[in-house]
């Protein structure tokens, strides 16, 4: 945390960091190679790179069989009625959000430019403010355009030709203050299943794993509350989860 004894260099390392510009990154590529064709513009770079991380992620690379499977299993309807008056569809307290803001590390923040930093050192009253619009986001389920986006960095693989498109993976920074929600709600899921005994000691990790791979996945982070509870709640008592618990989550996210 800043403040008056804080040292000049963990001040500009701190500054460094908010402004995404970290050490330990080579940075972007300056030219890629593909079919032996030479790529130097910055934007043919961004979109030949773009295009990569979309077919690496596509569903095209699933086997036939899976794709089939897949298929057959979400045609099954699911049948789950709420009346938004649960427990855990009511508004945020501010503990909830100040454990949320706990939680978080000092990482690059998004496209928005708001970093945690700024966040953890809010006075009181702008944390109320926040929370309120949290609370806004949350019953109205009007997710910010900026919070559906990220800028993502490219990150060549060690020992790898950095001229290959193939050879990156991509970090995606993403809204520091959506990140924040997306704990506030994973932890609020995590808390029922918890609370009502829908977790077995098999499943337990696993499903913490996939309420926040689904929060931070789902462009409506309103929505999809039901679905989360519906796939992790179905499966089999006392076993580890099966293959179409994964399948039916997969087809949120898809």
């Amino acid at each position: 945390r800043l403040n008056n004894r804080t040292s000049p260099k963990s001040v500009w390392r701190t500054i460094r960091s908010m402004n995404g510009k970290g050490g330990g990154s080579k940075g972007a590529p300056t030219h890629l190679s593909e079919q032996n064709t030479p790529i130097t513009d910055k934007l043919h770079i961004a979109n030949t790179l773009g295009d990569k991380f979309s077919q690496n992620s596509s569903s095209s690379n699933c086997s036939d069989a899976f794709s089939a499977h897949r298929a057959k299993l979400e045609q099954n309807p699911l049948n789950f009625k709420s009346s938004n008056f649960e427990n855990y569809n009511t508004v945020f307290s501010l503990n909830e959000l100040q454990i949320s803001l706990s939680k978080s590390h000092n990482s690059a923040p998004g496209p928005d430019g708001i970093h945690y930093e700024l966040l953890k050192h809010l006075p009181s009253q702008s944390l109320e403010l926040l929370l309120d619009i949290f609370n806004y986001i949350w019953t109205s389920g009007s997710l910010p355009s900026l919070w559906k986006e990220a800028t993502v960095i490219p990150i060549a693989k060690p020992g790898k030709d950095s001229t290959d498109p193939a050879n990156y993976h991509p970090i995606s920074l993403t809204s520091c203050l959506c990140q924040t929600i997306e704990r506030m709600i994973n932890d609020r899921l995590v808390w029922f299943l918890e609370s009502n005994n829908l977790l077995t000691r098999y499943n337990v990790d696993f499903a913490k794993d996939v309420v926040l791979l689904i929060t931070q996945s789902a462009s409506n982070l309103i929505s999809v509350m039901p679905f989360c509870l519906a796939y992790l709640i179905w499966r089999r008592p006392g076993k580890p989860p099966g293959k179409m618990v994964i399948l039916k989550i997969s087809s949120i996210l898809d």
